[in-house]
């Protein structure tokens, strides 16, 4: 709940947020404004007006929860200067992140093997995924760069099993290796999932200079 003080008026903004359900209720000075929910809330913007004035309240994941943020007119409320939207293609690849940890999971169900193996390096890295997805939509430097990692780590792995195969002649229908990388599909994914990651996290020039901006001003 947050009051607002606007013109010598105090304002009440209430939000409830079911962290599981992804429901989302904002009601301002007992008006309902705003009332949805999500299946996975990788978070966002809720935009509302408040006595005539843009009212913006911002939920991002952070660790293994949410934060919450308001701003008016632009300006965060506490402090924090101008609001600064997370570029669009972040939320994309927090998406494809995400697909590509379901697509470890059913590639694992149509390649059953050793259950020892699908529960540490299907199930983690399912697991993993969904927690870089949260940590990146955050808006962090440290969620980009494990976002990165991911990505690097996945395209690493795929194209060093594809290497041994026709190298050492490793079979791989037969090797206790995780099932997405035993599989022709299973390889074919994590490369096309890997490069989309890296590519809507590195090919945008509005991606980047949102985590790492510049040190000097450039001319408009």
């Amino acid at each position: 709940m947050w009051s607002a003080r606007i013109d010598g008026v105090d304002h009440k903004i209430e939000l409830e947020h079911g962290i599981w359900s992804g429901r989302r209720r904002l009601v301002v000075d007992s008006w309902e404004v705003h009332d949805s929910s999500r299946l996975f809330d990788l978070g966002g913007d809720i935009h509302f007006a408040v006595a005539g004035h843009q009212g913006l309240l911002r939920i991002v994941p952070r660790s293994l929860g949410y934060v919450y943020a308001m701003a008016l007119d632009g300006m965060w409320v506490n402090g924090g200067g101008l609001v600064t939207p997370l570029p669009r293609f972040v939320r994309f690849a927090s998406y494809a992140i995400i697909a590509h940890g379901l697509f470890l999971l059913a590639v694992a169900a149509l390649s059953p093997g050793d259950f020892v193996s699908l529960f540490l390096f299907v199930g983690t890295r399912a697991v993993a995924a969904s927690y870089l997805a949260l940590q990146l939509v955050s808006g962090t430097r440290d969620g980009w760069y494990a976002s990165l990692g991911y990505a690097a780590l996945t395209l690493v792995l795929a194209v060093g099993v594809v290497v041994a195969g026709v190298v050492a002649g490793l079979h791989l229908d037969s090797s206790t290796i995780p099932s997405d990388l035993r599989t022709p599909v299973g390889l074919l994914g994590d490369i096309a999932f890997a490069g989309a990651i890296g590519g809507l996290l590195l090919g945008s020039n509005a991606v980047r200079n949102f985590y790492l901006p510049q040190s000097e001003p450039t001319a408009a």
